[in-house]
């Protein structure tokens, strides 16, 4: 694994996952609320309603989500925090090990979304996409390398189509004209209802930055749900 430099990777609200040195069970959950030289103040990390209880000088094993890999890295607590909310300091070093990131977090959704099929393997100009017909969808889950769709009419694997929805990020909404392939599709239970899963081709880093940002909130939203439920 290749050798990066953590401050290139660091940032606010930069998504996280923590277990203790030696613990061969799954990864918990966490955000970096906070930077300073080689301290980061992050949120108590979590899986699903039970949360890591970390103490000062343990040593827990860290990974970092980037936009296409995955940055590993060792750490130390060095303090706990109670306000504004439950975290914690750990002390990082200022390198970490790159690894391949084969898949994005997928979230749960209901976006509407409207479809086409492609003829060629770009997207059309914007005076051609006027003209062209969409279909409605409605999108079912979403992730920075795919998305999940219920449409009404079957497509074929692989088919090519221009996919159009509305991000609503918190502080504007963007709305995403992009290129996805099909990668399954199979009928529902519904009349004339198909399940289809595609893959986004040829993103653009900002556009998958925002809908990596978008899939970040909508975490943050449902942990808040369950908070207060709790």
């Amino acid at each position: 694994m290749e050798k990066v430099k953590l401050e290139k990777y660091l940032g606010i609200d930069g998504k996280i996952e923590i277990r203790l040195q030696g613990d061969e069970g799954k990864y918990y959950k966490s955000m970096i609320q906070g930077i300073r030289n080689e301290l980061l103040l992050i949120v108590a990390p979590y899986r699903g309603r039970d949360n890591l209880h970390l103490y000062k000088g343990d040593s827990v094993d860290v990974v970092l989500f980037a936009q296409n890999e995955k940055i590993l890295f060792p750490a130390q607590v060095v303090g706990r925090v109670n306000k504004p909310f439950q975290g914690y300091v750990l002390q990082v070093p200022e390198e970490g090990k790159r690894i391949q990131m084969r898949e994005f977090v997928r979230i749960k959704l209901l976006l509407d979304a409207e479809w086409g099929l492609l003829e060629n393997t770009e997207v059309p100009p914007e005076e051609d996409l006027k003209q062209m017909v969409l279909n409605q969808a409605v999108m079912v889950d979403l992730s920075g390398g795919g998305a999940g769709l219920v449409i009404h009419e079957p497509l074929s694997e692989n088919a090519r189509i221009l996919l159009r929805f509305t991000l609503p990020l918190k502080n504007n909404e963007r709305v995403m004209t992009v290129m996805a392939e099909v990668r399954r599709c199979f009928r529902m239970d519904e009349p004339n209802k198909y399940a289809v899963g595609v893959s986004f081709v040829g993103l653009s880093a900002r556009e998958q930055d925002q809908i990596v940002e978008y899939v970040f909130q909508k975490q943050r939203e449902q942990r808040l749900m369950e908070d207060g439920v709790n």
